[in-house]
């Protein structure tokens, strides 16, 4: 019995402090409130420095100067980057991102208009305008970027996002030679084609100035794309033997199709590796646009 006794005295006790506690903190938000409300007179940010309990000033250090717009309350916070993005988010201010970084751009950059960017530092100006660029699908935003490897990654998200989904085979008429078959081809899927219209393919040729191959083998090799048909019908029989038989320019453009079709990465392994790559990288977008 005692030890049952002394059992349920301790649970008790533990029950008790539990509660004292909770009294404890309840009692120090009352008076932190009780402060503030009728002790703390001036501006706002006297209010908030009579506050005791860290987290409710914080909060109210953030609230104040996000109402205001006033940046150096942010010095008063224990979250300086935090309270520069709140205040940039309300005041729709993207300037004050300077400081912040691309993270704070992230969360402005669609409250503002893209001529907003030029108040950012160039680094960050290039990733507004990067950003702006992808959000819209806007390809003459990425003109303005400086950074050349940003402004081409910029063109070319741009144009592949719109390719996947084109049904107009004019978006293929600045291409040339691989690409633009790879283009053609695409359009054409997207408008449930079999075949590439003859009338874009009149007078096309497979020259691939990339391999450096002669000029004899380029005449002799470069043809039009009348024999189409048998890349088709490698694909639709799946039979990729017939590629291997082809000229060997129409046999690389067989073994990119096939890859494309089927969206086997594999096969991608059958071309040079420039050609490989470029394979490998369509192949796995379209894979993961849902695509095919």
């Amino acid at each position: 019995m005692k030890d049952k006794k002394s059992k349920e005295e301790v649970e008790a006790e533990k029950f008790r402090k539990a509660i004292y506690l909770l009294a404890i903190f309840i009692l120090l938000f009352v008076f932190s409130s009780i402060i503030s409300h009728f002790f703390g007179k001036g501006s706002g940010i006297e209010k908030c420095k009579a506050i005791i309990l860290q987290n409710f000033r914080e909060d109210c250090f953030q609230k104040v100067a996000a109402e205001t717009g006033n940046i150096s309350i942010c010095n008063l916070t224990l979250n300086k980057y935090e309270c520069l993005t709140r205040i940039a988010i309300l005041q729709r201010n993207i300037s004050i991102c300077n400081v912040v970084g691309k993270d704070c751009v992230a969360l402005v950059v669609n409250l503002v208009n893209e001529s907003e960017c030029i108040k950012l530092n160039p680094d960050l100006k290039d990733y507004c305008l990067f950003k702006k660029a992808m959000n819209s699908t806007n390809g003459s935003l990425c003109n303005q970027i400086t950074n050349f490897t940003l402004q081409e990654l910029c063109k070319k998200t741009i144009f592949q996002s719109q390719l996947s989904t084109s049904k107009n085979f004019s978006i293929c008429k600045n291409l040339s030679g691989f690409e633009k078959l790879i283009c053609l081809e695409i359009v054409a899927r997207n408008l449930n084609l079999s075949t590439i219209p003859s009338e874009y393919v009149s007078g096309f040729n497979y020259s691939l100035p990339s391999l450096n191959i002669s000029e004899s083998e380029l005449n002799k090799l470069t043809e039009n794309l009348k024999n189409l048909s048998l890349i088709y019908t490698a694909i639709s029989t799946k039979n990729l033997s017939i590629c291997a038989n082809l000229p060997r320019n129409q046999s690389f453009a067989c073994y990119f199709l096939y890859a494309f079709n089927s969206t086997n990465i594999s096969v991608c392994n059958y071309l040079p590796q420039e050609l490989a790559n470029t394979c490998k990288q369509m192949v796995t977008f379209y894979i993961t646009r849902g695509r095919i």
